[in-house]
């Protein structure tokens, strides 16, 4: 399955920026783009692994559950 690396604008509006077969090659991508981003901008830099472009958006795009570390 290949990495999609995408850019996530406000109102989550997805631009598609490239697709790699292998994690590194998508890492080094998403690393060096999120180091050429303004601190201030809106926009987010994600990478997902999914089985195809379609399938892609739907994940980034599913509501996240947030993260519980620990009991309280």
């Amino acid at each position: 399955m290949p990495f999609f690396v995408y850019r996530v604008q406000p109102e989550n509006k997805l631009q598609h920026i490239d697709t790699f077969e292998k994690y590194r090659e998508a890492k080094v991508k998403v690393n060096e783009m999120r180091k050429s981003e303004p601190e201030d901008s809106e926009e987010i830099i994600r990478m997902i692994h999914a089985s195809s472009k379609s399938n892609a958006e739907k994940l980034i795009l599913a509501p996240r559950d947030e993260r519980i570390i620990g009991d309280e």
